[in-house]
Formats: structure tokens, C-alpha cells, sequence
């Protein structure tokens, strides 16, 4: 089986080194047909199938809903790399001048990315004075505990990362009692700590020489890697008509080894028709 190795910036109980297995038609289809499930649970599901060990140790059930979101960005961003190349372009709008934008993006560079500190303290600037807060970081379990609550969804996620909070007056209060206007701060603290849970790129219209920054989403980048429904099952179409396999036999191949078993059967003319 083949594999791959990963990095992550927080880990698990300080093991950080992550293999992961090659991807196949299987965790292909996880995309395309995913119907309503919600992108989140599909990145959960498909970290669980290819995360082969982290440390020395395979993962136990539920473990790896303990990642950081900013280190399952990273395994989706890896995974991008594996399928597009070590380089791709984002294409984005220009906000001022509305031209279209090509941004060289290289997901080494994206990966490697490193917190701005490590001091999970912090002091909010809150109308009735400074608040001061102790955080922990949102994982993909509180990001499936928050899933469908709509407006409330941001504010729930913050308040899961609160491990104590401080009024004002220097008062222990529950994380409940945050207020509305620290929010927008304590989430810029928990990105300076885990930096690719929002993977912000900043960008210089070559047009009108504005800059800005747009978001990268792997989730997305991933899903368009992976390309669409009629692709893949066209795929299988081929590699039936010219190998005789079963849906299933094709689906498991790692997704680079069906690209060359087809690539073979096109030039012998076996995929045609």
C-alpha cells in the first residue's frame, strides 16, 4: 500500500507525523456522492479512511476528531498537493476592479505554516473594560457538535474554545457571558494559533495594483481535484470495458494507478467505443 507522510502543527499528544495512504476511487466517490451530507463530516470521514497512523500508533475510533481544524486543513491541503501537483493557481475576483485574478499557490509553503504565538492567554478589549480569557482550540468534533445551528453556529464554536473567562472586574464567569463585542478578537487569537483553520492569501490585482486578501478553501480545492460524478463513473466505464473489472476492483485502486491503467488502455485502443 502506498503512502504518504504529513506534518501537522499541533497533533495529538505531541505526536505530530502522520501517514496517510494513497486515495482511491472510494474516497473519490466520498466527495461525489456525497447527496446532503455536510462538508465537514465528509472531510471527518475521509481523514478517518486515510490516516494509517499517527506516531507509531493507529488511531483508535473517534481519535481523530480531536485534530485542530487547522491540522485537518492541513492533511486536505496535502492531499491537493498529491492529486494537482505541488503548485496550483486560485482564481479569484478583484473586489475594485472586478478583473480576474490567477494566484500562484504553493502547498508546501501553505503547510508549513506556522502559528504567530503559542500563548493560549489572552486579554479582550470588551465596552465595560478588558476581559481576559484562557482558549483551547476548535477540533472537528465541536465543528460537528455546532453544525446546524445557523447564526449561532460561530458564536457556540467560540464559546467551545473558552476554557475560562475573566470579566472586566477580574471575575471567573461562564463562557456563556462572553461578549458580542470580544468575539471578533478572540477569533483572530485561536487563527494566530492554529493559522490554516482560515487560510487567508493575500493577493496584488496585477491590474489595478489593489491588494486584498481571499480565503483558500481545501474543502473546495479537494472537491474540484477530485472533479465530477460523470468523471469518475466514465472512468469506470473505461476501465470495465477494457479490463473487465468490477466496479468495486476499480474503485479500490488508488486513484494515480487507475490514471495509468487507463492511459494504457487508450493507446491500445481497448478503452474506446
Amino acid at each position: 500500500m502506498q503512502s504518504f507522510y504529513v506534518e501537522l502543527l499541533h497533533g495529538l499528544d505531541a505526536r505530530r507525523l502522520v501517514e496517510l495512504r494513497e486515495p482511491t476511487g472510494n474516497d473519490q466517490a466520498l466527495f461525489v456522492d456525497r447527496g446532503a451530507t455536510p462538508p465537514v463530516r465528509c472531510v471527518s470521514a475521509l481523514i478517518d479512511s486515510l490516516v494509517l497512523r499517527i506516531g507509531e500508533h493507529t488511531p483508535v475510533p473517534d481519535e481523530l476528531a480531536q485534530l485542530t481544524v487547522g491540522d485537518r486543513e492541513r492533511l486536505l491541503l496535502a492531499l491537493c498537493s498529491r492529486l494537482l501537483g505541488a503548485e496550483t493557481d486560485l482564481v479569484v475576483t478583484c473586489p475594485s476592479c472586478k478583473n480576474i485574478v490567477e494566484v500562484p499557490i504553493r502547498f508546501r509553503d501553505l503547510v508549513s505554516a506556522q502559528p504567530d504565538t503559542s500563548d493560549r492567554r489572552c486579554v479582550l478589549a470588551a465596552r465595560d473594560g478588558s476581559w481576559a480569557a484562557e482558549v483551547t482550540l476548535p477540533t472537528g468534533a465541536v465543528l460537528e457538535r455546532t453544525l446546524g445551528l445557523g447564526q449561532k453556529s460561530a458564536r457556540r464554536l467560540l464559546e467551545s474554545c473558552l476554557t475560562a473567562l475573566f470579566d472586566a472586574q477580574g471575575q471567573a464567569v461562564a463562557r456563556e457571558a462572553l461578549p458580542e463585542d470580544c468575539e471578533a478578537e478572540l477569533a483572530e487569537k485561536l487563527l494566530a494559533l492554529d493559522p490554516l483553520a482560515e487560510c487567508r492569501i493575500a493577493v496584488e490585482c496585477p491590474h489595478c495594483a489593489a491588494s486584498f486578501e481571499t480565503l483558500l478553501d481545501g474543502y473546495a480545492l479537494l472537491k474540484g481535484a477530485f472533479g465530477s460524478s460523470s468523471a469518475l463513473y466514465g472512468d469506470v466505464y473505461r476501465m470495465a470495458r477494457a479490463y473487465h473489472w468490477s466496479e468495486a476492483e476499480i474503485l479500490a485502486l488508488p486513484l494515480a494507478k487507475r490514471a495509468q491503467y487507463l492511459a494504457i488502455a487508450a493507446a491500445t485502443g481497448e478503452a474506446s467505443g
